[in-house]
């Protein structure tokens, strides 16, 4: 059986690149991921940006 790699991502403020920063997270060639992101209170659009790319992108469950 494959392990699963959790890759967690901290967030603050990161509305600008959590995009890119998720994207080379999927770009991994492991066949097993998780992606964890922890937003610690971002007072930009960060959690807006998230959400928008889980709804477009069925392999980024909430």
């Amino acid at each position: 059986m494959i392990p699963l790699v959790s890759i967690l991502i901290p967030a603050h403020d990161a509305a600008p690149w959590i995009e890119a920063t998720l994207a080379s997270s999927l770009a991994q060639s492991h066949p097993r991921i998780e992606i964890i992101v922890v937003d610690d209170g971002s007072r930009d659009d960060t959690r807006e940006v998230l959400m928008a790319l889980v709804e477009t992108r069925p392999e980024l469950p909430l």
